[in-house]
């Protein structure tokens, strides 16, 4: 016998199905379409939450104080290497020994003075 050929036959197939069998289906039916529902929902959510972890991560840099040190260190130099260009070019135009920078100059050694 070829089951692709002749179907089953089962004499309770071929009447229609009771009111509280009708029920029990839609019941059924009803609880599937709520499951699935759901189950949506909870893909749905995981998937957001997954999204918004990822985004967060992603938008987060973290920097060590090893790196941290090395950019002040270079902050410090660029800002150095400018106070020596102002010098030489105050130096170049002759306005570097002015008698206001000779004056600030000496107080500042003779505090240094005094407190050693």
């Amino acid at each position: 016998m070829n089951i692709n050929n002749e179907p089953l036959r089962r004499p309770e197939s071929q009447r229609p199905p009771t009111a509280a069998e009708r029920a029990s289906m839609e019941d059924t039916r009803k609880h599937v379409q709520r499951a699935n529902v759901e189950a949506k929902r909870v893909i749905q959510e995981r998937t957001e939450a997954t999204h918004t972890e990822s985004k967060r991560r992603e938008d987060r840099i973290e920097i060590s104080v090893r790196a941290h040190r090395s950019n002040e260190a270079k902050e410090s130099s660029s800002s150095r290497q400018d106070k020596i260009a102002q010098l030489r070019e105050l130096h170049g135009s002759g306005n570097l020994n002015s008698p206001e920078r000779t004056r600030a100059a000496a107080e500042k050694l003779l505090k240094r003075l005094n407190q050693a």
